[in-house]
């Protein structure tokens, strides 16, 4: 009488094949995610600077006297003059350029005025050089107003 052995199961190689397409299909993942972090982070950055820049008109116009937003690149900050409220903190790999913007010792600012006007400037966040979001201030009008395409 012969017995017979039917094989069920996996070999280790099979096994160890399959755990290597694990592996390296949960590396994509995190590195999808990661990257997508980051990019979540520059937006909520652009969008909470489009929101200081708002608060400075706003409060110009109420209080009937001039509010300047200040950026410093040593403390890696931007914030609202007087009374000193509102700071937002530049992520450490983003960095802010601008033209129009005033200069007073080391740092930059901006000139809200009561009539709703401003000192005007273009703001651009970019990591590495790479342009991520514009913010242009309108100098007659003062509203900060995100700019699209490479033209504005």
């Amino acid at each position: 009488m012969k017995f017979r052995f039917k094989h069920s199961g996996f070999t280790l190689v099979e096994l160890i094949v399959v755990m290597a397409i694990m592996a390296v299909s949960l590396g994509l993942v995190f590195t999808t995610v990661g990257s997508g972090l980051g990019r979540k982070q520059d937006r909520r950055f652009a969008v909470e600077l489009g929101g200081l820049l708002r608060k400075a008109r706003h409060q110009a116009m109420a209080s009937g006297a001039p509010v300047a937003v200040v950026f410093s690149e040593e403390s890696r900050r931007c914030w609202i003059a007087e009374p000193g409220e509102g700071a937002v903190n530049i992520p450490g790999e983003l960095e802010i350029q601008a033209v129009g913007l005033l200069r007073a010792e080391d740092v930059l600012y901006l000139v809200f005025y009561p009539d709703g006007a401003s000192s005007g400037a273009e703001l651009a966040v970019a990591r590495k050089g790479a342009v991520l979001s514009r913010i242009r201030v309108d100098p007659l009008t003062g509203l900060a107003l995100a700019v699209t395409g490479e033209g504005g």
